[in-house]
């Protein structure tokens, strides 16, 4: 299994199978927040939905092109982290993130991100990671300018969710300048 300690209390777990069941009470007792900025929130109603989609989470982790990471605090799945569209050829990956309403403003996706990118830049010598979000999502932009992402522009009506396109934002960051 992949564990990967943050702090004290604030841990990132590969998602497996058996995880699923946590997974699903997280996105349940969260679903009418996060449905307004991710669209899996509207399909994962189940447990065993959700085992499925960590399933191909797996699949594509083996190949290399994705990681799905929980974030526990002390035992309890609060959100996670996924680190999507790797390429190894260009040293580049997108960072992706989400947290149960109630557990925001703790900074336990700002430590998690933290080491996952210090990780992603020493130890798996990536070049660039991007965070792209919705131009209305203030709290995941507020956390890329915090990281020290820097604003690289704005797709115009890119993103389809709750039945309206949405802009979304790009944001950079380069190994030399973290």
């Amino acid at each position: 299994m992949f564990y990967y300690p943050v702090d004290d209390n604030i841990k990132l777990k590969l998602l497996e199978k058996h995880h699923g069941k946590e997974l699903y009470d997280l996105i349940e007792n969260n679903r009418s927040y996060l449905e307004h900025w991710l669209e899996f929130a509207k399909v994962l109603n189940s447990t065993s939905d959700c085992e499925r989609f960590i399933v191909k989470a797996l699949n594509k982790f083996s190949q290399g092109f994705e990681v799905h990471m929980g974030i526990w605090v002390e035992h309890t799945l609060v959100g996670a982290i996924c680190i999507i569209n790797i390429d190894k050829n260009c040293k580049k990956a997108e960072l992706g993130y989400y947290l149960g309403e109630q557990y925001q403003g703790k900074g336990y996706v700002t430590k998690s991100l933290k080491s996952v990118i210090n990780s992603l830049f020493n130890e798996r010598k990536l070049n660039r990671l991007e965070i792209r979000c919705a131009a209305e999502n203030t709290k995941s932009i507020n956390i890329a300018e915090k990281l020290g992402f820097s604003l690289e522009g704005k797709l115009e009506k890119a993103e389809m969710y709750n039945g309206r396109f949405h802009d979304l934002m790009i944001y950079g960051l380069i190994e030399k300048n973290y």
